[in-house]
């Protein structure tokens, strides 16, 4: 599991950290998000999960910028230097019995290349909301 550890663990807001947990902690094979919705359906009830959209965006910030972003108190970074960072966004359409209709948004900041930081996130956030 990729995370972020300071005081308390935070997941990174992936698609592969979804896999992670179902294959590695609850021991399935997951290979596609299809196969999740298709695993927890049964005679009474059709799960359906598919990737709706997925964009990844490249842009330049200042540190100052980038800290503004954090959850977690950072007093290491250099205020006025530049970073490229990668804005990823991934949108997961869920629907039950297809009566029920849900998105699933993963997002996701995290310094772009060579950094000499370790750790290289900056946030992250994830929310279903009913559509």
């Amino acid at each position: 599991m990729k995370y972020y550890r300071n005081d308390n663990c935070e997941l990174f807001t992936c698609l592969t950290n979804i896999f992670n947990f179902f294959n590695i902690f609850l021991g399935l094979k997951f290979k596609n998000i299809e196969e999740i919705g298709k695993k927890f359906s049964n005679k009474n009830k059709n799960i359906s999960i598919c990737i709706k959209e997925t964009k990844t965006y490249k842009k330049e910030m200042k540190m100052k910028e980038i800290i503004d972003l954090l959850s977690r108190p950072e007093d290491e970074y250099e205020i006025n230097k530049k970073y490229f960072v990668k804005d990823s966004k991934t949108i997961i359409s869920i629907s039950i019995d297809n009566m029920h209709f849900y998105e699933w948004i993963l997002t996701e900041i995290v310094i772009d290349g060579y950094c000499e930081y370790s750790n290289r996130y900056i946030t992250g956030h994830s929310v279903i909301i009913k559509i």
